[in-house]
């Protein structure tokens, strides 16, 4: 009894001195010591794993279950006291002893183990071993693995998983890698993720490198596997275990939007007052980090605009919770009346994983004051009517052209008939009337083939305020028919009202030459003219249009003729003289108005140059020839010859230079077709 009592005494005192050892230096290594039976062996061999514990009584000593990677335990543990014998001294310390088996090459950390000594913990240090493969030591790979996240993913969250090679001692570069993409979920390879890592593990440097970084979104709630996937390098192949990712459903606040990250939205438009044939500039941002590439920015509402264009900018660098950076979308919002434009953006809501919670933003609604369209302002000359012409005045201003219509040389035939039935057929009665019925079927020969459905679909644009609908629609009726002042004008008016002041020019001078008679679309070229500021250009060459002189050599011809009738009939010398003579005045206008309209049909063909915007004069047909005089966009000069893809004109002053082909429009231009119209440039 009195032995059993001192060994329960020792007992206690051996274990106070452990306790206050431990309390002296915390949980550490200096009471543990470890010795493995090898650092380096194949698969197949066995590695005994001593540890040694000052301290006396195996009984006060709790070995949990160990389990390294790599190693079967086929041994122990075994606790039993054993006698430490050092250079100086012998001291008693409690043995463990584990037996493992090596069954996967590769090389292996292993951990520390945790013991526990009468009520205390110990820690076993790390140690590193290298496992070969079997019969070949020396052939160790490096270890491969997936690293994914750790908190489940909501449907739509993007993140970063990683395919990394762990625990080699060198850099590693493979030569193949074998992944398979998960069900469920888009995954994408991204570039410029992840970093090398290194630590030191008794005394080796280990390095842990990425080797493939995928951007995974979850398309479904349930789970995602990442397969297992085989790293190759310099013969040696590693296999990463596969692993599986929880996806819950996102909360349905973000139902609409589908954003989980940090993010930050913004907006703003360009004006708050505009005219109605202006545009404004809507520009949503949206600045953050997350699920970037995959939500859906919010809705917006328009009332009082319709979308004109719509352009997106975005710059995404991946990071790990998805990418970073912007995407911005730009609006151009054009009017489609006078009044108030008011843009609605619906609300915008996403997850902050930062803070745990739905996050809601809220952009003001954007009012925009349109203004009605207002016409040129000079500060000279009569008040000009600036609308388009309708489709009645269209029609009123459309010339016969007569001249170049071979059934309007019909015209000549009356007195011809006149001549032909009295003189020499000499036969009256019923003639008359035939006479009269084949004047009348040549006078109404022309034609009005305008096309009037596409005149009034491009009219109705204007009037809902799609401006450059309406331009465009003009433009195509403009194609079929050239020869429209009409069309022209209501071009004219376009061009102005959205600030090409060239093709204005252009249009309204060729309304003028289609039609100079019409004071309408002489006033419009004016008005333009003057509020741009180019009283300086060439004056228009067209004066009449040839059909009145064609007009009036049908009447002198037809006289004529009639005289002719009348002078065989005379008998009166007097009578019959003042005939000779009047016939032969009408002869002569006849023949003037003849020369007359023949030089009047080719001016009528003909018109002066406008330039399709601002440049500068050149001394020499050549892109590096140096400039000297400046012309506005508009300003009409005299052509002079062409050479090289140049063109010397002379302006209104007598001054000449050359100017780019592609700068100038007029008829006879080869790039006309391209030049003319916007739609080509839109």
């Amino acid at each position: 009894m009195v032995r059993e009592s001192r060994n329960r005494i020792a007992r206690s005192a051996s274990g106070l001195v452990v306790a206050l050892l431990l309390l002296a230096s915390g949980v550490g290594h200096a009471q543990v010591q470890v010795e493995l039976s090898h650092r380096a062996l194949s698969v197949g061999e066995r590695l005994t794993y001593d540890i040694q514990i000052d301290y006396e009584d195996p009984d006060d000593v709790v070995v949990p279950e160990v389990a390294f990677p790599g190693f079967r335990l086929v041994e122990g543990p075994s606790v039993r006291p054993a006698t430490r014998i050092s250079v100086d001294q012998r001291s008693r310390v409690v043995e463990i002893r584990l037996g493992f088996e090596a069954v996967e090459p590769g090389r292996y950390v292993l951990d520390p183990v945790l013991i526990e000594v009468a009520g205390q913990v110990f820690q076993t240090p790390v140690k590193l071993v290298e496992v070969g493969r079997r019969g070949a030591r020396d052939q160790v790979p490096f270890l491969a693995r997936w690293v994914v996240p750790e908190d489940p993913l909501f449907v739509g969250e993007s993140r970063a998983v990683s395919l990394e090679i762990y625990n080699a001692d060198e850099f590693v570069y493979p030569s193949e890698i074998a992944v398979q993409a998960p069900a469920q979920a888009i995954t994408e390879e991204v570039q410029g993720l992840g970093s090398i890592g290194q630590s030191v593990v008794d005394g080796v440097t280990l390095y842990e490198i990425p080797v493939a970084v995928f951007m995974v979104t979850p398309s479904a709630a349930g789970s995602i596997r990442m397969e297992s996937a085989q790293v190759e390098w310099e013969g040696l192949t590693s296999t990463a275990p596969s692993v599986s990712m929880i996806v819950v459903d996102a909360p349905p606040a973000i139902a609409a939007s589908g954003a989980v990250g940090r993010f930050s939205l913004s907006a703003s438009v360009d004006g708050a007052t505009i005219s109605a044939t202006e545009t404004v500039v809507l520009t949503v941002r949206l600045d953050g980090a997350g699920n970037l590439h995959f939500l859906q920015l919010p809705e917006i509402t328009v009332d009082g605009f319709r979308i004109e264009s719509e352009e997106r900018d975005e710059r995404l660098t991946p990071v790990d919770i998805g990418y970073s950076g912007y995407i911005e979308d730009r609006l151009t919002l054009r009017p489609i009346g006078a009044g108030t434009g008011r843009v609605t953006i619906d609300q915008f809501a996403h997850f902050d994983r930062s803070l745990n919670r739905v996050v809601r933003t809220r952009i003001p609604v954007f009012e925009v004051q349109i203004t009605p369209v207002k016409e040129p302002v000079t500060d000279e000359g009569p008040e000009f009517s600036f609308e388009l012409l309708r489709s009645e005045e269209i029609r009123s201003v459309e010339p016969r052209n007569w001249y170049r219509n071979p059934m309007s040389y019909g015209l000549f035939v009356p007195g011809l008939l006149v001549l032909l039935v009295l003189r020499i057929w000499k036969r009256r009665g019923s003639q008359a009337s035939l006479i009269a019925l084949a004047a009348f079927v040549f006078v109404a020969a022309a034609s009005d083939d305008l096309p009037w459905p596409e005149i009034n679909r491009a009219l109705e644009l204007y009037d809902a305020g799609d401006l450059t609908g309406a331009i465009h629609a003009f433009e195509d009726t403009s194609r079929r028919a050239p020869g429209s002042p009409g069309i022209q004008h209501n071009l004219a008016v376009l061009y102005y009202q959205q600030g090409d002041i060239g093709r204005s020019v252009y249009a309204a001078r060729e309304a003028v030459r289609l039609n100079p008679s019409s004071g309408r679309i002489r006033d419009t070229q004016l008005l333009i003219e003057r509020a741009a500021g180019l009283e300086r250009s060439v004056p228009a060459r067209h004066i009449v249009h040839p059909d009145l002189v064609f007009g009036v050599l049908a009447g002198v011809v037809n006289v004529f003729c009639v005289l002719l009738v009348f002078l065989g009939r005379q008998k009166g010398l007097r009578r019959a003289g003042l005939l000779a003579i009047g016939q032969i005045l009408l002869g002569v206008i006849a023949i003037a108005l003849t020369i007359g309209l023949v030089m009047a049909a080719g001016v009528h063909e003909d018109q002066v140059g406008v330039v399709l915007e601002e440049l500068s004069l050149r001394r020499i047909p050549s892109h590096a020839a140096e400039s000297w005089l400046n012309l506005a966009a508009g300003t009409a000069v005299d052509l002079i010859t062409q050479k090289d893809g140049f063109v010397l004109v002379r302006t209104d002053l007598g001054l000449e230079g050359w100017v780019n082909m592609d700068s100038i429009l007029w008829p006879r231009n080869p790039a006309i077709s391209v030049l003319r119209y916007r739609a080509f440039v839109m």
